[in-house]
């Protein structure tokens, strides 16, 4: 069987078609990875901004230091900030999870969320009452998120005050 120059023609056609596929699929591959890591970071650079307000704002560092005990008192101008960080933090949580959910977070990241909670609460067993609130306000006993059920997991343990803020 003799090859004309059309066969050859069209042979080079597929070939060029077979490689543009893999370059496409190369530079898929290469974006998955770039906004994987755009994610990381972006979650590491709220946790840093989280832990910035605490070293930066005093009123807040010490709140929190009360609420190292689960009956703390605090005052309104301190239940509010600490109501405001509690929310962020909650915030940045729940964007992990969803992020995690469409493949842009690693297992580890979303292991290390999912930890978090039994961390946050075991220094700071004062801001249970804060996410107890956040909880009723939000409704997120319904179709809790894998952090949210860490989180009611370390909230309605049976050592945990009902005190709210």
């Amino acid at each position: 069987m003799k090859l004309g120059i059309k066969d050859y023609l069209e042979l080079m056609g597929i070939t060029a078609v077979i490689l543009s596929l893999l370059f496409v699929a190369l530079e898929i591959r290469q974006s998955n990875r770039i906004a994987l890591s755009q994610s990381e970071t972006d979650f590491r650079s709220r946790v840093m901004e989280m832990q910035s307000r605490v070293i930066e704002n005093d009123d807040i560092a010490a709140a929190l230091v009360k609420l190292r005990s689960e009956d703390a008192q605090l005052t309104p101008e301190e239940n509010e900030k600490i109501y405001s960080w509690t929310l962020s933090l909650q915030t940045n949580w729940n964007s992990v999870t969803a992020a995690f959910a469409n493949g842009l977070v690693s297992q580890s990241t979303m292991n290390t969320v999912l930890e978090a909670p039994s961390a946050v609460f075991g220094k700071y067993p004062g801001l249970k009452s804060y996410f107890r609130l956040i909880s009723e306000e939000y409704n997120f006993r319904q179709n809790p998120t894998n952090v949210w059920q860490a989180i009611f997991e370390e909230i309605d343990s049976n050592n945990s005050s009902t005190n709210r803020p």
